[in-house]
């Protein structure tokens, strides 16, 4: 049985920090493969440049391994060594994440800390987060009329004498 490090402990916390640093991860692995060389269209070769330079360009990156579409819907998928490299590479960082919220020690015991925290915050009532929410409102309303009279005095008296 594998070892979770606190199991019933900060389980929340723990799980919201894996999610959010999971989209995160998705996010970035998005980034990398749009930022990859010729993602669109396979690039022309160019032989005489680097060794990466030359692996970009080749085919064996960008050919088609999978040509198929959905059923019903009719997307286009069309899978590629470029494509199987960027989703290897996500799920890596993944695993990688969820190890760090569930497995390791300092981590854990921040989160849960985290939650117990959060769990002895005194949280407002829906009536004064509303009567605290009316005068936020009413003082910047103030605030804006007030600075806007302000500015066209003051300009009115610029305009006077300069």
């Amino acid at each position: 049985m594998p070892f979770v490090y606190k199991e019933k402990q900060g389980v929340i916390v723990r799980l919201s920090f894996f999610l959010i640093v999971a989209l995160l991860a998705i996010f970035g692995c998005w980034r990398l493969y749009q930022s990859l060389p010729g993602v669109g269209d396979p690039p022309d070769p160019k032989p005489d440049g680097t060794f990466w330079q030359n692996f970009w360009t080749t085919d064996v990156v960008y050919q088609v391994l999978v040509d198929t579409q959905i059923p019903l819907v009719e997307i286009p998928i069309k899978i590629r060594p470029v494509d199987i490299a960027t989703i290897t590479f996500g799920i890596i960082l993944v695993l990688c994440m969820a190890y760090l919220s569930f497995r390791q020690q300092r981590i854990s015991e921040f989160l849960i800390d985290t939650e117990s925290e959060m769990r002895k915050v005194s949280w407002p009532t829906t009536t004064e987060v509303r009567d605290s929410s009316f005068v936020v409102v009413v003082v910047i309303i103030a605030l804006g009329v007030y600075l806007y009279g302000l500015d066209l005095i003051l300009n009115k008296i610029f305009h006077i004498f300069f």
